[in-house]
């Protein structure tokens, strides 16, 4: 039985497109094989009966509309942002990235090579929304921020930009005339944030050391970053053989986390595949 998590969003996605158009379009090769005896291909041979002329006619009529695209919408630039960040996010240093992205870590061959010199490395900023992305290929440059606390400036910085932004922010000046001093002075108080965010860092860098056991690590995460589901993961790929109490807390936690949402459905999948290579 294939398990259809195996194979690739890209070349779902082309065969969907063909199929679409009234061609006929089936993965062949040796993916089918793979996917057979229950392993991650490394690439996908599509079959298609659409002719090559036809092929080479929709490519021409694929280029010239990139080349006649006018100026993004915010709704572009707002779906690139999303696609560098959620999707295909890293985060650490340019030499020794950390995946955060769920599209990433929703593929074991597109997060290996990612970390790897075949993928180009980019400081992360606000110029991210200027890189197209192509759905069907494995991306040839990803982004890397330095700390969650940069992502989060770079993410105000973008929202600023948006148009809703500054009609809120009209109304927002008007209403903070009628605040007192107590109630503005809540405002500030997301430099705590900062602060978490610092800690949560250093955690990072005492589990990447092995610096701290992992058990008093996860009791920090639960006393303090309620929130916090990538270390938690990170630790369970760890721990997972282990038949304790907490390690069970620890996979219920993350198989409810954001339960319903894509990046729960990428958890699932990490799971499914730490399940796997245990057995």
């Amino acid at each position: 039985m294939i398990n259809n998590k195996k194979i690739s969003k890209f070349a779902i996605s082309i065969v969907k497109d063909l199929q679409q158009k009234n061609f006929q379009a089936f993965l062949v090769g040796g993916c089918v094989r793979d996917l057979l005896c229950g392993i991650e291909p490394k690439d996908f041979d599509i079959a298609t009966n659409a002719t090559p002329e036809q092929i080479l006619e929709a490519e021409k009529i694929l280029i010239d509309l990139k080349k006649n695209e006018s100026t993004p919408s915010e709704a572009t630039l707002l779906s690139r942002l999303h696609w560098w960040t959620v999707e295909y996010g890293l985060i650490g240093s340019i030499q020794n990235p950390k995946i955060y992205g769920a599209g990433l870590l929703s593929s074991v061959g597109e997060s290996q090579n990612c970390l790897t010199n075949n993928v180009k490395k980019i400081p992360f900023s606000i110029d991210c929304i200027n890189y197209n992305y192509d759905i069907t290929e494995q991306q040839p440059q990803l982004f890397v921020a330095n700390s969650f606390s940069d992502l989060t400036k770079v993410l105000h910085e973008f929202e600023k930009s948006m148009i809703y932004y500054k009609d809120k922010n009209k109304v927002n000046k008007q209403n903070l005339e009628d605040e007192d001093e107590e109630q503005i002075s809540k405002l500030n108080q997301n430099k705590i944030l900062n602060i978490e965010d610092k800690n949560l860092i250093n955690l990072y860098k005492q589990f990447d050391k092995e610096n701290i056991d992992l058990k008093e690590l996860y009791n920090i995460l639960e006393t303090s970053y309620n929130e916090e589901w990538l270390l938690r993961f990170n630790i369970y790929k760890k721990v997972s053989h282990l038949n304790q109490a907490w390690v069970n807390k620890l996979k219920i936690f993350l198989n409810k986390f954001s339960l319903g949402s894509d990046l729960n459905k990428a958890i699932q999948r990490g799971l499914e595949l730490i399940k796997t290579n245990k057995e």
